[in-house]
């Protein structure tokens, strides 16, 4: 006979979300690179490549802040926590920079405090004890106690950006403005596709399974175990790995990953869909670069900065954009490329609105 009750408690299953998002890709780069620049093995060819064309002003750059943000990961989960999932900031690069610029000095002051606090916790967690590290800690010098857990990987320039919350922000401004320039291309393959997301509740790690298209580690169930939330976000270059990383206080897990080829991510068409053509052109900027473009067989693309007034990456990112979609050609012209408009690009887009007018101005004479 049976004199226990034979139920047991249920677990929900997970939220999940998801969000192709460019600050999540552009530090998941920074991460990247970080990791190159140590000597480190990374997913795919891209870090070394990035890394060799970083001028020595980046690489400066990474290895000062790298202490402070944890290669970038600090820096990562506060973006991705501070910004709503709704903000321009997430699809384009010119308003997350204009955000992070924006940022008050005793938000950045708090971030600073974040990446020494979180090295310090890896240091006592993960680290034999160093005596030079303890007698800081024994002084209540945390700064110096984290600056000397890095050693020599440590830029000499960290102490000044930790000490000067302005000058750290400015910092990651002019380090993330290039790297945002080499990474575009691949952010907008991202852009082309669409994230499909569990339509049931479903078990934690079948739901990265169906979105990821890979298994994660079973030695890392401890961190998807009992969330309530699982956030998905796709990112070049991480080529058959998973970024697992908790948020919001261990409520949720952060999965960061590249679609595979047989991808959840689903590309569109290469042939540019009418609605992306006029799109393109209603740019104000796009649009003063076609202007510019009718009135010279070709262009350089800093020739265009300088006489539109535009910055130079604002006019190369828009420049990827109208050539994706086949409104500009480009050719090499030894280490610079020539720009000229594509008239038929042009012609096609202006077709779809002289076939919906024809159309409209025709139902009108019928009725």
């Amino acid at each position: 006979m049976i004199t226990e009750p034979v139920w047991t408690r249920g677990q929900p299953a997970p939220v999940c979300h998801g969000q192709v998002s460019w600050p999540a890709a552009l530090l998941t780069a920074m991460i990247l690179l970080d990791y190159r620049d140590l000597g480190h093995a990374t997913p795919d060819p891209w870090p070394a490549q990035a890394h060799a064309a970083l001028s020595a002003r980046q690489k400066e750059l990474l290895r000062d802040l790298r202490p402070l943000v944890a290669h970038g990961l600090i820096l990562r989960n506060f973006c991705l926590e501070k910004l709503p999932r709704a903000h321009p900031a997430h699809a384009d690069p010119d308003a997350f920079l204009a955000w992070w610029r924006d940022r008050s000095l005793s938000d950045v002051a708090a971030l600073i405090r974040e990446g020494i606090g979180k090295g310090l916790s890896f240091y006592r967690e993960a680290m034999a004890p160093i005596p030079e590290v303890e007698e800081y800690l024994r002084q209540g010098d945390e700064l110096s106690a984290l600056l000397a857990t890095w050693g020599d990987k440590g830029g000499p320039g960290a102490r000044v950006l930790a000490e000067d919350p302005e000058a750290f922000q400015e910092a990651v401004g002019d380090f993330l403005g290039p790297l945002g320039e080499k990474l575009y291309p691949a952010f907008q393959d991202l852009q082309r596709g669409m994230l499909h997301l569990p339509s049931v509740p479903t078990p934690a790690e079948e739901a990265i399974l169906q979105v990821t298209g890979l298994l994660p580690p079973a030695e890392k169930k401890n961190l998807w175990e009992g969330k309530k939330e699982l956030s998905f976000y796709p990112v070049p270059h991480l080529a058959g790995h998973l970024g697992l990383e908790e948020a919001g206080n261990g409520r949720v897990l952060r999965i960061f990953f590249t679609p595979l080829r047989a991808s959840p991510l689903t590309p569109l068409t290469s042939t540019p869909r009418p609605w992306e053509l006029l799109g393109a052109l209603g740019d104000e900027g796009r649009w003063a670069l076609v202007e510019y473009l009718s009135r010279f067989p070709e262009a350089f693309a800093g020739q265009m900065a300088q006489d539109l007034g535009l910055h130079p990456s604002t006019v190369s990112r828009h420049l990827s954009v109208l050539e994706r979609l086949g409104l500009v050609r480009v050719r090499r012209d030894g280490a610079q490329k020539r720009y000229r408009l594509e008239t038929e690009g042009v012609v096609q887009a202006i077709s779809h609105l002289e076939r919906i007018l024809s159309v409209h101005e025709g139902g009108e004479r019928d009725g």
